[in-house]
């Protein structure tokens, strides 16, 4: 024979609402916190800023000083450019060597200060920005990164 067990039943005292102003019991019947009307709190905007304005003081620089170039100046550099084109750019002595993602590698020997060609393929500019020009197309602004 199994023992039965007498389990005494506990009413739900959640479903009861004795005074509709009564914020406890409305708190154990929903499980919410039931908050009086203050005024919101703005701790995320107060965050957003304070940090926003700890990286303006961040990125100034004096008077009549431009930031520094943080792309190499030598070494391989990658090119986005506007029409879609990547590059990979290094840039040895006199000379650039290229290699177009996708597409064929070459080496531009320097034409002028900060201009490379080999007739065909032309790179101008500085190591964050450039001018790519590929036969009589118009030149094409690439940005290092």
């Amino acid at each position: 024979m199994v023992p039965t067990e007498i389990s005494s039943v506990i009413p739900d005292t959640r479903s009861v609402i004795r005074d509709p102003g009564d914020r406890k019991a409305l708190r154990m019947a929903t499980g919410f916190r039931v908050r009086r009307s203050a005024a919101p709190r703005n701790d995320g905007l107060i965050f957003c800023i304070a940090l926003a304005l700890t990286l303006a003081a961040c990125a100034t620089y004096p008077p009549g000083q431009t930031p520094p170039d943080r792309l190499p100046t030598h070494g391989a550099i990658a090119y986005n450019c506007a029409n879609g084109a990547q590059l990979m750019v290094e840039y040895v002595d006199d000379e650039a060597r290229v290699a177009i993602l996708g597409g064929p590698s070459m080496v531009l020997p320097q034409t002028a200060d900060g201009a490379y060609s080999n007739g065909r393929y032309a790179l101008s500019g500085s190591a964050a920005q450039a001018n790519w020009t590929v036969g009589r197309s118009a030149p094409v602004s690439c940005r290092g990164n």
